[in-house]
């Protein structure tokens, strides 16, 4: 019984740092297209 709950504990770890990773990823990502997209779409003359 103890296994299943230290594997079940395991699983919500993994799972909570994976939607946090992912999240942060997101965040990185759309950070990079604004800088891109910015750098892209303004003139040269600015």
């Amino acid at each position: 019984m103890k296994i299943a709950l230290v594997a079940m504990a395991g699983l919500t770890i993994a799972a909570l740092i994976m939607i946090s990773a992912f999240q942060l990823l997101k965040v990185v990502i759309q950070e990079l297209v604004n800088m891109v997209s910015e750098a892209w779409y303004s003139p040269e003359q600015h």
